[in-house]
């Protein structure tokens, strides 16, 4: 779970989200704290990684989700966890998902803190290499 960009509805302007991924079901909220606008089931769903751009697209059969990670660790770290989730059936899995009304993704843990994310984006500094 973490802070990620996702492509936007509106002209697929980068929008800054709290994604997260739980027992295989990813999630989005416009903050930590709130509950999901829309969660899909990623097993359900095809990933493809592109390190060279920075994104992964996770293809719902709706809608498509494009996330860019903040960071190279957290890039592999969304790369990885999403990849497994996709190879993955899960029983336990929500049944109850609804379909992203636009597109965008999050790994099981985030190796930065949120405030050092914030903090980082709102003084305009680079976080990572």
């Amino acid at each position: 779970m973490g802070w990620v960009y996702k492509r936007g509805r509106s002209w697929g302007v980068r929008q800054l989200r709290y994604f997260r991924l739980h027992k295989g079901v990813l999630s989005n909220h416009v903050d930590e704290y709130a509950d999901a606008t829309w969660s899909v089931t990623v097993s359900e769903c095809s990933v493809t990684v592109n390190a060279e751009r920075g994104n992964i697209d996770i293809a719902t059969g709706g809608p498509s989700i494009r996330i860019h990670p903040i960071g190279t660790v957290e890039f592999q770290s969304w790369a990885r966890a999403l990849t497994t989730a996709a190879a993955v059936s899960s029983t336990s899995a929500s049944a109850n998902a609804k379909r992203p009304a636009d597109v965008v993704a999050g790994p099981e843990s985030n190796l930065i803190s949120t405030k050092t994310v914030l903090t980082g984006l709102l003084n305009g500094k680079k976080l990572l290499s």
